[in-house]
């Protein structure tokens, strides 16, 4: 909402001071004032730790964070292919400000994005947030086995697995009690006894 080069100016001092640290080197067309080609808008930082990064989110007021995370998610999200690292920061904003998106397909691209994550999660063998996206997506998706029946299925198969490597061995058999008539084909009933 703001002019990219006064934010890349506002930026400067937290960057001088080491609290954000620059991703690339195109900040330093901007870190002096002077403009020397660079679109403001590609300009990325990160924080520099984690409690940095939970000190900005907590002077924002509570009542403010989920809006502001929808503006984040999106941008993030508008920006092309989500992959990598970035996956996490969009559904997890997304994710913060799940009330106030407005379509059934942002729902979707959110339950999509989650599976994504959850995957992502679960080759890096964190098995708990892993779980959550998968919850997450199917929640979102409010029994869109008619409507959207591969993701629906995918989220499913995910969540079992991860319902064992988790140890709820229980629970990944009541899911897939409740999902093995779903399932069309051999195929797809083998898929989820692995």
């Amino acid at each position: 909402d703001r002019d990219p080069d006064v934010v890349v100016q506002g930026l400067w001092t937290p960057v001088k001071t080491g609290l954000l640290l620059p991703l690339d080197e195109s900040w330093q067309d901007y870190a002096y004032g002077t403009r020397r080609g660079s679109d403001p808008s590609a300009v990325r930082y990160r924080f520099a730790h984690d409690r940095i990064q939970e000190a900005a989110i907590e002077s924002v007021a509570s009542a403010e964070r989920p809006a502001l995370s929808l503006r984040i998610g999106r941008t993030l999200r508008g920006q092309g292919a989500v992959s990598g690292e970035r996956i996490f920061d969009v559904v997890n904003h997304l994710s913060t400000a799940r009330a106030l998106l407005e379509t059934r397909a942002e729902r979707d691209d959110l339950a999509e994005l989650s599976l994504q994550a959850a995957l992502a999660a679960r080759a890096a063998t964190a098995y708990a947030g892993a779980l959550a996206y998968l919850v997450q997506g199917i929640e979102l998706l409010e029994e869109g086995w008619a409507r959207r029946r591969a993701l629906m299925w995918a989220l499913h198969r995910e969540r079992i697995e991860v319902e064992f490597l988790t140890g709820n061995a229980e629970q990944a058999r009541a899911v897939f009690a409740a999902v093995k008539g779903r399932a069309e084909g051999r195929r797809e009933i083998g898929d989820i006894y692995q």
